[in-house]
């Protein structure tokens, strides 16, 4: 008896010869065209590894006649274990033995990679994570377009997925593509090559079983020959092609795609500034070394205005994350310096030293991944904050300098700018009084800078004379006629930024840092909250960006000297006499003999302790709602820690937060996140640190994990810490207001923690619907008389 053949038996599929070879060939222009994105091999490991891993689980399951269901697990699981190999090797023990903080990225990189790769600086090597594209789409174009050519009848939709991953290759490629045609000619010829011979192949079967010949059998049995013929046609081809045919400029989404950063969660840099000036004037915000005499270091670009303060547009923020090399896929021009930074009393998310970037380096591994950089303003932030003792190396290519002459003859360049709102209506009556008749752009330019230096004095507050900000009625009282136009380079820049604008000039606010103009600092440069400054850049043609410093020097103050009021002597008029006397006495006894009345028989120790006790009774009468609000803020921020959910326990943290910033007067919007929360609270206490336990409580409250005791423990201490922080930013008087403010005990706070605490918002939910329940069942149980 002949054994019955096992169901786990091999089955190779028919023609495999010629089909995995064509299949491997279809899938090499596609893995190629991910080497220019990343610079290196780096994108071609991952695509090659992937469809290597892929082919081989199309191979074996079609060898073992496998269900989609186990295809789809043996995928899922090859996926998971040699993604950190081929994707992540940073993540690995060795570069290959997977952690779990290999998985731990891999998974959610499979979505967000993507953007990733796209939003990104090139090259793509420099970041962990967008290797994941290459290997995750050959991975999947080989396992679906392998299974298909093995195990279909209609082997020709396998070109598909083929197609599909070279299209991918090109639209998160680069512009130039220096091989796209030939690679897609290789493509193209090995698909046609595969599909003839699988034609004739599918033609003599066909044949053979209509006609019942045996001779073609033999027809039909695949050899190596048409596995060598593909092989050879494809290498014509794409050598052909690389010859004849020109280098493409192509379409890639990097151009439509905006980077994933939201700057509306970051306060404008300009407010920030009266604190350098006035606050840190003689600390040390930073030294840097290596950069040229002369040059200034330039903080951050703003070219939009609402009325309240001069920011960042978000539709032109095009922030981009950049490692160690920036810019290394466009043509620029210029050569670089390095310049090293230590940063000292300075924090923030903008990084000093920007400019024309061409790389930039933390010494910590804690910045890798977080630093973002906007090309056309010539600002850098890194999201996670520098602080005193980080260190970082740039590269940058000094300003070029331009003489007036060089600007005489030039107009303004043609560049997009948001439009500006809450203009004051002074600023256009004022920009047309001060151009006058100047004609040619530069003289209009330069008109408007020496009006304000000629008309203004600068003050920075410490003398009461000049008030901090940019709103549209701080600009107001700066520019009204009959009064002394005083204000620091805050005022005078933004003035002179939005009498351009209203004049058709392209212009915007620039903050950083320059020396005054009796230090010439060379070598190291110590920074000091002194040689902060604000000037303005105005778009020249053919020149870029050209600074003007519009604000007077500091030398120049404004007059102190008041004039006293002239005296107006008046003619004396004699009183009337005083006929209360009389009434005056006879009330002086009549309150005298009531006192003597009221004390008469009582002992002196008595009369001592009444006194002591109506002194003690009326201040503890006066003081008990003090002390009522006290007690009832202690009762809360026990209850708060003492919630039995840790993460609602971690969210108290956050209400705490919040109530500081409302007893300390700063109105916080209810209905926003948690985000959009902590960035208001930034910008009343830029030095409390606000986002960042807000990104951590954040982190807690929705992690799919419960937070455990010693995290909430530690959220808690840097609660106190940013509380601290936010307390010791007012005076003393405001603190103590603080302490027994009502305010954040009322409806509303209440009303925000509610919004945001899930757990006790589910629970809530869930008592109330049981609630809705009973009642029902109590009314039908009711008599309807």
């Amino acid at each position: 008896m002949s054994a019955t053949p096992r169901a786990s038996a091999w089955h190779l599929p028919s023609g495999w010869q010629v089909t995995v070879p064509a299949v491997v060939l279809m899938l090499t222009p596609g893995v190629l065209a991910f080497g220019p994105v990343f610079a290196g091999p780096q994108g071609w490991i991952a695509g090659a590894g992937g469809a290597a891993l892929g082919l081989g689980v199309a191979f074996f399951a079609a060898a073992r006649r496998w269900g989609w269901l186990e295809v789809l697990a043996t995928t899922i699981a090859v996926y998971l274990l040699f993604g950190g190999a081929l994707a992540l090797p940073k993540t690995t023990i060795a570069g290959v033995v997977p952690t779990l903080d290999t998985l731990q990225r891999l998974i959610p990189l499979t979505a967000y990679a993507w953007r990733d790769l796209l939003t990104v600086s090139l090259p793509a090597s420099l970041f962990t994570g967008p290797a994941v594209v290459p290997y995750l789409a050959a991975f999947a174009a080989s396992v679906i377009g392998a299974t298909v050519a093995l195990r279909t009848r209609r082997p020709a939709w396998a070109v598909l997925p083929f197609g599909a991953l070279l299209v991918v290759g090109i639209l998160w490629g680069l512009h130039r593509a220096p091989l796209a045609l030939a690679l897609g000619a290789a493509l193209g010829a090995v698909a046609i090559a595969w599909l003839a011979w699988q034609a004739r192949q599918r033609a003599t079967s066909d044949a053979s079983e209509l006609l019942g010949l045996e001779g073609m059998s033999s027809v039909a049995k695949p050899s190596w020959l048409g596995a060598v013929g593909i092989v050879a046609l494809a290498s014509a081809c794409a050598v052909g092609s690389g010859f004849v045919l020109p280098t493409p400029q192509r379409f890639v989404l990097r151009d439509v795609v905006q980077p994933p950063l939201d700057m509306q969660q970051y306060a404008s840099p300009l407010t920030m500034f009266r604190y350098l000036e006035r606050d840190l004037h003689d600390e040390t915000l930073f030294t840097v070394s290596g950069l040229p005499t002369g040059a200034r270091v330039r903080l951050a670009a703003m070219d939009a205005y609402d009325g309240v303060v001069y920011n960042i547009d978000a539709s032109s923020a095009s922030y981009i994350r950049v490692g160690r090399t920036i810019g290394q896929e466009l043509e620029l021009t210029g050569e670089p310096v390095t310049v090293d930074v230590t940063v000292g009393k300075y924090a923030g998310v903008w990084l000093p030293g920007g400019g024309d970037l061409r790389g930039l380096s933390f010494t910590r591994s804690t910045f890798d991944e977080t630093v973002y950089y906007n090309r056309s303003s010539g600002t850098a932030l890194t999201t996670a904050g520098v602080a005193e003792g980080d260190t970082y190396q740039v590269s940058v290519v000094p300003e070029t300098k331009t003489s007036t002459a060089q600007l005489a003859g030039r107009g303004f360049a043609q560049v997009a700018l948001p439009n500006v709102f809450g203009v004051p209506e002074v600023i256009a009556t004022k920009s047309q009084q001060f151009v006058g008749n100047a004609s040619t752009p530069y003289e209009q330019v330069a008109k408007l800078v020496e009006e304000l230096r000629t008309r203004g004095f600068y003050s920075d507050g410490t003398d009461g004379r000049s008030r901090a900000g940019h709103t549209a009625e701080r600009l107001g009282a700066l520019l009204a006629d009959k009064v002394q136009m005083i204000g620091d380079d805050e005022q005078y820049a933004v003035a002179m930024a939005l009498m351009c604008r209203q004049l058709g000039i392209p212009a915007r606010v620039v903050l950083g840092f320059y020396p005054d103009a009796s230090q010439t600092p060379s070598g190291t440069w110590t920074i000091t909250g002194a040689q902060a400054h604000v000037w303005v850049e105005v778009a020249f043609d053919g020149a870029g960006w050209v600074a003007f410093d519009p604000t007077p020097d500091r030398a120049k103050t404004p007059n102190t000297e008041v004039p006293q009021p002239k005296s107006d002597p008046k003619p004396q008029v004699l009183p009337p006499p005083d006929r209360q006397n009389d009434t005056a006495d006879d009330n002086k006894d009549i309150i005298d003999d009531a006192r003597d009345k009221k004390t008469d028989g009582r002992p002196a120790w008595l009369q001592i302790l009444t006194t002591i006790g109506a002194a003690v009774g009326g201040a503890a009468l006066v003081g008990s709602p003090f002390v009522t609000v006290i007690a009832l803020k202690r009762r809360r921020r026990k209850q708060r820690l003492a919630d039995e959910v840790l993460s609602d326990r971690a969210h108290g943290g956050w209400l705490e937060v919040l109530d500081r910033a409302t007893d300390l007067g700063t109105i916080v919007e209810a209905r926003t996140t948690r985000r959009e929360m902590s960035s208001q609270i930034e910008a009343a206490f830029p030095e409390a640190g606000s986002v960042a336990i807000a990104e951590r409580i954040d982190a807690g409250v929705f992690s799919e994990s419960e937070p455990t005791s010693d995290d909430v423990a530690a959220m808690w201490t840097e609660v106190d810490a940013v509380l601290g922080r936010m307390a010791g930013a007012v005076p003393w008087w405001r603190r103590w207001l603080s302490t027994v403010s009502p305010r954040s005990l009322g409806v509303t706070r209440q009303g925000i923690a509610a919004a945001m605490s899930p757990a006790k918002t589910a629970a809530r939910a869930t008592a109330a619907a049981r609630a809705g329940l009973d009642r029902m069942r109590t009314f039908r149980g009711r008599d309807p008389r």
